[in-house]
């Protein structure tokens, strides 16, 4: 074992240890002294209550950065589509609004979702047409809006695409409004919405993080519809409403949209109308009521409004 001991009379003593294996009666008197001097000697205290600080400080460190993230509480997930099952189907391929255009994508669906979007498009088909919906499309759509889809395909100046929605019963979307014209078709089942339908405020969205209309001291009147089986629902841009479902019946959308809603914060909500309510009341006792259509419902083969 070696162990060296050097004394300086102008400094205090400093302890050098080596092999650690204690192997004999003097070893321990030595260990014995050598713990004597540290426990007592002022500076060896010093030296320690550093080494020690540092120590704890380092493993603070350590714990802030690495520590159990298991226990952490779980942030909040404002993903408004997160109860709300969205598959991809294709990007807007050109300015025409072609279903069969979306049957390549048919094998991403499952079985059930491959049925009811084949039964419906197999349905609607034969009377739908292009023009059909450029005609329905003239008569909603604002010209500025119009023609930017007609010439190039996106809506205010950001791309579509096709995408399939399955909404459970009982379920909502935030209250918000749309940066971008949307096209809805009901697959199957149906979705109840209250829609802002005078006094629509005039709002620029910004194309990243759009956010909706402040409607806190806004006076309109709000709409309760429901949008059934084969029918489309267009959205022009502002538009304001809230959807759902109601508790018994859940809906397969087909959507052409940019994936993005201006979701209206709850501190902004109407004071006049209060959203959540009234959605809530609906869900539970008014199955299947609400107005089925309205001037921007169509359904295709019908020359007029549903």
């Amino acid at each position: 074992m070696n162990i060296d001991i050097e004394t300086n009379s102008d400094s205090p003593e400093i302890i050098f240890l080596g092999d650690p294996q204690v192997t004999s009666e003097g070893d321990l008197n030595l260990y014995n002294t050598l713990l004597n001097r540290l426990t007592t000697d002022p500076f060896a205290l010093g030296i320690c209550a550093i080494l020690c600080s540092f120590l704890v400080s380092g493993l603070s460190v350590l714990f802030i950065l690495y520590g159990d993230k298991d226990n952490e509480p779980e942030e909040e997930d404002e993903n408004e589509f997160k109860s709300i099952k969205i598959i991809h189907l294709i990007d807007q391929p050109s300015t025409a609004i072609n279903l069969p255009a979306i049957l390549p994508s048919i094998n991403l669906l499952s079985n059930p979702q491959k049925k009811a979007l084949l039964a419906t498009i197999k349905k609607i088909s034969p009377a739908y047409s292009n023009k059909e919906v450029y005609s329905k499309l003239k008569q909603i759509l604002p010209p500025s809006e119009l023609s930017e889809f007609l010439q190039t395909g996106l809506s205010n100046s950001q791309k579509l695409k096709w995408d399939l929605m399955e909404v459970q019963p009982n379920q909502r979307f935030s209250l918000h409004a749309h940066p971008n014209a949307e096209m809805i078709l009901c697959v199957k089942g149906r979705i109840h919405e209250f829609r802002l339908t005078s006094s629509i405020p005039t709002t620029t969205f910004d194309p990243d993080d759009p956010e909706g209309p402040p409607l806190d001291s806004h006076d309109g009147t709000w709409e309760h519809r429901t949008l059934l089986e084969n029918q489309w629902l267009i959205n022009t841009i502002g538009s304001v409403h809230i959807t759902f479902t109601d508790k018994e019946s859940g809906c397969l959308l087909l959507v052409l949209w940019s994936g993005k809603h201006a979701k209206i914060e709850e501190e902004l909500y109407p004071k006049d109308f209060n959203v959540d309510e009234r959605v809530g009341e609906c869900q539970k006792e008014c199955v299947g009521c609400g107005r089925g259509g309205g001037r921007d419902f169509f359904l295709p083969g019908k020359d007029k409004d549903v």
